[in-house]
C-alpha cells in the first residue's frame, strides 16, 4: 500500500481506529439466532473490520455480540457498509454501528486503551 494513501485515509477517519484480534457472534437483526463466527480485526466506535466465512452482500443488517470479560455480552446492530473477497471461503466486510452512542459508550474506553498500548496506535 502506497504509504501516503495509507496515511491520508488514516487522517481522514471520523474515528480511531485499534487492531485487534477477537472472536464476534454475527446474526440478523430481527433474529436471535447468531449463526456465523467472524473475527474483528479491526476496531472503532463507528464500526469495525470483520473476516468471515463465505461472502456477505453490502447493505445487510446485522446484529453484532461482543463478548466482555466480566461483564454481560454487548450487542450491536449494524450495517455492511463494503465486502471485499479474501479467499474463495471468506471475505473481509466492514461494519458501521447503527448506534453511535452506545458503540461509543461501550467501546470508546476500550479502544482508547488498545491505541495507547501500542505504538502504531496513533497513526490509525
Amino acid at each position: 500500500m502506497n504509504r501516503e494513501l495509507g496515511e491520508s485515509a488514516a487522517a481522514s477517519r471520523r474515528h480511531p481506529r485499534a487492531r485487534v484480534d477477537f472472536p464476534v457472534a454475527l446474526g440478523l437483526v430481527d433474529s436471535e439466532n447468531n449463526n456465523t463466527i467472524g473475527r474483528c480485526v479491526e476496531l472503532s466506535v463507528g464500526g469495525m473490520k470483520v473476516l468471515v466465512e463465505g461472502a456477505e452482500p453490502r447493505g445487510k443488517r446485522l446484529r453484532v455480540q461482543l463478548e466482555r470479560v466480566n461483564r454481560a455480552p454487548l450487542d450491536l446492530d449494524a450495517s455492511i457498509v463494503w465486502a471485499q473477497p479474501k479467499t474463495d471461503e471468506s471475505s473481509v466486510v466492514g461494519l458501521e454501528f447503527a448506534d453511535m452512542a452506545t458503540a461509543e459508550s461501550s467501546l470508546g474506553p476500550v479502544i482508547a486503551g488498545l491505541r495507547a498500548q501500542h505504538s502504531w496506535g496513533a497513526g490509525l
